[in-house]
């Protein structure tokens, strides 16, 4: 009996000297002020949606992410077509970046976010706040940062490869998605292809929302080549086309409310190379320069507009 509270007794002791076990986390770093750093040492308010929690709400385009965010709401122009709303501020006041490409475009309803397949994002980062000293105009609600996935450079070869499928009942239709990558000391391949189609969906009242169904394909291949000891090399080509993207009943101005519009065809193109510099020594880990190319187009067709 001695020896058990003898033993009890020690046991606390340890345990009040050592304290609870302690778990340390890889510190997330944030690339969204045009550097990478810790998420703690960020100025202003900065949150990340990883991938992994994306494949959980599978969103139809980014703004999906927006309602799990604090600050960040979802404009609705349609499934397909929403926008991030930053406290309180969307579309010109909010800046869309993919894999550091600005995604402008020239109207209000210009359905940004739907321009990249929600499985091919590695991460989201929202930067919450004014931000026009690095973006400049356009970044007075904040910056929406996309981070696309891509195959990383390994000790030893690497094959992956992967395929999902889905299918919709509410806005009947399909979710298909599939990609491959390989990965040495060398080189880094990654390639996905997508493909996407949806009917108008019903509402909460079962009746069904005209004008809101979509249809799309994307297409990516990302190349990344090592060439000496300290420079890296990265090409990243991304094209996205959609067909009959429905906004319905968005009443923008100078557009009245019954008015339905219609992209039947809209696309995203961008070619992107990266040269980074790791250097051996000194106070700089890497730097990178990027120089890219970007198409974004459309056709618009409105349908439902009054005759007055």
């Amino acid at each position: 009996m001695l020896a058990c509270l003898a033993a009890a007794l020690a046991l606390r002791g340890a345990a009040e000297t050592n304290g609870p076990p302690r778990v340390t986390f890889d510190p997330l770093l944030v690339t969204a002020r045009g550097r990478a750093a810790p998420a703690s040492l960020t100025p202003g308010g900065v949150s990340v949606v990883e991938g992994t929690d994306l494949a959980g709400l599978q969103p139809v385009s980014v703004a999906g992410a927006a309602p799990y965010v604090p600050g960040v709401a979802r404009a609705a122009d349609g499934p397909w077509a929403a926008e991030c709303n930053i406290r309180g501020l969307s579309r010109e006041s909010v800046v869309l970046l993919i894999d550091g490409a600005r995604v402008n475009t020239a109207t209000d309803l210009g359905a940004r976010f739907g321009l990249i397949d929600p499985r091919e994002i590695e991460r989201i980062e929202f930067l919450k706040g004014p931000v026009s000293a690095l973006y400049g105009s356009g970044s007075l609600g904040g910056v929406v940062n996309v981070i696309t996935r891509r195959a990383r450079f390994a000790d030893a070869p690497v094959l992956g490869g992967g395929a999902a499928g889905f299918l919709t009942d509410n806005g009947a239709g399909y979710r298909l998605h599939g990609f491959g990558s390989y990965a040495d000391r060398r080189s880094a391949v990654y390639v996905s292809q997508s493909a996407r189609d949806a009917a108008s969906y019903e509402d909460g009242d079962g009746e069904t929302v005209p004008n809101s169904g979509f249809s799309d394909t994307a297409t990516k291949v990302r190349v990344g080549r090592r060439v000496g000891r300290r420079w890296e090399l990265d090409l990243n080509l991304q094209h996205v086309a959609g067909r009959d993207i429905g906004i319905p009943g968005s009443g923008t101005a100078p557009l009245p409310a019954a008015a339905d519009v219609t992209y039947p065809r809209t696309r995203r193109a961008l070619a992107a190379v990266t040269a980074t510099l790791r250097p051996a020594a000194g106070a700089v880990e890497s730097a990178a320069w990027t120089a890219y190319a970007q198409a974004i187009d459309r056709r618009v067709r409105i349908d439902n507009f009054p005759a007055a």
